[in-house]
């Protein structure tokens, strides 16, 4: 048992060594859309802001910021949408002047995490023409998504005005250079460009990166136009991702900082004062019992106090651009107020102290966790959170009420007294806890891989916190054989296993807390089909990896297909289109840096029939990552 006390130590050692690492925030809403959409050249100004999420938020007066030349520009209140508080808008009253803007967004998610967005629109010149007819390539040679035949001499570009290519690459497979010449302009047609290969390349796929700019009438400190498309020769193959130097060692729970040790502090707080409060109702006529419950009950509420401050304080400082007045009258400030206003009662009136506490309990619900997110599966994982909270606070504060409510002298008496009752409630608690653990993970991540679990901070946590929880379940076991036969010579190993179970609890009301400041869509990976134009079977997607960075697409289809293009979006920026590679009569590839980072990314597949059917397919690709784009 020494040995086993040491290890303790030296676990909380490495724990308080983690905290010295820099945290980062993590947003825990998705960001859907937005009009303006980021990077949009507008000939007119907007006369509204618009985001839209994919879950509810909660705003203040100034979630919406439009910054222009540096300063801030006048826009009205932000304001929900059409009562749908998952989009919100801001009026722009008066006609923006030609320019870039930075539109910054900051709301809270349900769970009361701070989320950070912005995105950039521009308004341009319409007297000027030249600023109407903004650059475009309209054809190449090879084109996108072509499987050529034999060697080709040559790449050529038509753009929809004259050109100064500034750059352009060739790169094969493997993200090897190819040798181009310089690029030459056609004489009879500027628009016209052409680049000679130098050298015969080999068999496989290809990428070609050009950026151009008019060749007239540009204004200084334009940028470049960028774009990218792919073609094979003779055979397609998937461009492999290259390693560039070391890789980052990131630290395995980088958002552990004041918010989550506020949380933690929180959660043994509040669930140690109703489960405690349970067992000590039993002795609530013996006046010597139930006073030292109300000695360390004042610990415990300080425990809350503390937890509930650090919190606030964190979110305070987040939220440092709105007033205190309406800091306050946040759910996520007043709903924390009720709840030590009712802990407050319950330890002011013994008789109700159980039911005054378990409503402080069941509050925490509405402003901390996912289970509030729509997406999650609603009221049934709102319900399921609750009771998993009441049956974790049963089984920690029932183990910490055997330990400090009877002295060490009348231990055998209260346990042959109390103790059959606390194994039957911790029994179904362990039950309860573990089914709706298991319902609530399906919910919040219902495809995943290993991979995907061990590299997110959410699925290492739940890892910790489920084999720390079988830990417990195996000494409660153990624990329940003592009471069932207990005598007087095992009292005081039956106390050291109750110890060594509740520190071990207060280890899993760690990484709960840690679940709680991370996002469960991190360890989520899967490609969901959202819409069919047909009643066909949708084709079947596979991507390969399934990460941020080089990937394969493979498109299969039940029927033959004529060619594929496919789109895909990720806002508040990001869109590319690609002609998808024919390999065979059904089915089509994609190949290159596609997901570009971890998140959310809508996927359009747009298909012609050999017969001219168009068919259309919706997906939504779900990138696993710590570090997530619009989430």
């Amino acid at each position: 048992m020494n040995r086993f006390y040491r290890f303790i130590n030296i676990t909380l050692v490495i724990f308080f060594i983690t905290l010295l690492i820099p945290n980062s925030t993590f947003a825990h809403s998705s960001l859907d859309k937005t009009n303006p959409v980021g990077g949009e050249r507008l000939e007119l100004s907007p006369s509204t802001i618009e985001v839209w999420f994919e879950d509810p938020v909660v705003i203040h007066s100034n979630s919406i910021k439009l910054i222009g030349n540096e300063t801030n520009v006048s826009i009205g209140e932000t304001i929900y949408g059409s009562g749908n508080k998952s989009h919100i808008t801001a009026a722009i009253p008066n006609e923006l002047p030609k320019g870039k803007y930075t539109v910054e967004i900051n709301v809270l998610a349900l769970d009361g995490a701070v989320v950070n967005q912005k995105f950039v629109f521009e308004v341009i010149n319409t007297i000027n023409s030249d600023n109407k007819n903004e650059l475009k390539l309209v054809k190449q040679i090879p084109t996108d998504g072509e499987i050529i035949k034999g060697q080709p001499k040559q790449i050529e570009l038509w753009f929809n005005k004259p050109v100064k290519l500034t750059a352009i690459g060739l790169f094969d497979d493997k993200q090897g250079n190819v040798i181009l010449q310089e690029p030459k302009v056609d004489p009879l047609n500027p628009n016209h460009l052409t680049v000679s290969i130098d050298e015969p390349i080999k068999d496989g796929t290809y990428q070609v990166t050009w950026y151009a700019r008019p060749a007239v009438n540009v204004e200084p400190n334009t940028p470049d136009s960028i774009d990218v498309f792919y073609f094979a020769v003779n055979k397609f193959t998937p461009i492999e991702e290259v390693k560039n130097g070391p890789l980052i060692q990131r630290s395995w729970f980088p958002n552990i900082g004041l918010k989550q040790i506020g949380y933690w502090f929180w959660f043994i707080g509040v669930m140690i004062l109703f489960g405690g409060s349970v067992i000590a109702f039993n002795s609530r006529k013996d006046k010597l019992l139930f006073r030292r419950w109300q000695k360390y009950s004042t610990l415990f509420l300080l425990f809350c106090l503390v937890g509930i401050s650090f919190v606030l304080y964190e979110q305070k400082q987040e939220l440092n651009n709105i007033s205190l007045n309406k800091f306050i009258l946040m759910k996520f400030v007043w709903i924390p107020i009720i709840q030590l206003l009712a802990f407050t009662i319950g330890f002011l009136y013994r008789k109700g102290q159980p039911w005054f506490y378990g409503i402080g309990l069941s509050l925490l619900p509405f402003i901390i966790g996912h289970s509030s997110y729509p997406r999650y599966g609603g009221w049934l994982t709102f319900l399921a959170n609750e009771i998993h909270l009441f049956a974790a606070s049963l089984w920690l504060g029932g183990v910490l009420g055997l330990i400090i409510i009877p002295p060490k002298v009348q231990l055998f008496e209260y346990i042959k007294q109390n103790g059959a009752g606390f194994a039957r409630l911790a029994f179904w608690s362990i039950v309860a806890l573990a089914i709706t653990g298991i319902y609530m993970a399906i919910q919040y991540i219902p495809s995943f891989s290993f991979t995907s679990i061990i590299e997110s901070q959410w699925g290492k946590a739940l890892l910790i916190k489920t084999l720390l929880t079988y830990f417990v379940l195996i000494l409660g076991f153990m624990q329940r054989k003592y009471i069932k036969n207990i005598v007087s010579s095992l009292v005081g190993k039956f106390r050291k296993r109750l110890k060594v179970e509740f520190i071990y609890s207060l280890f899993i009301l760690l990484f709960a807390s840690i679940l709680v400041v991370s996002t469960p869509s991190t360890a989520e990976q899967g490609v969901y089909l959202e819409r069919s134009s047909d009643t066909l079977i949708a084709p079947d997607v596979d991507i390969s990896p399934l990460k941020s960075g080089v990937n394969e697409f493979t498109i299969k289809y039940e029927q033959e297909i004529e060619n594929v293009n496919v789109t895909l979006s990720m806002p508040p920026s990001y869109i590319v289109n690609y002609d998808a590679f024919k390999v065979n009569k059904n089915t089509f590839k994609l190949t290159g840096n596609l997901l570009h980072a971890a998140g959310t990314v809508n996927m359009q597949i747009r298909s012609k029939t050999p017969t001219g059917d168009l068919l259309d397919y919706d997906y939504r690709i779900v990138v696993p990552g710590e570090y997530r784009v619009s989430e």
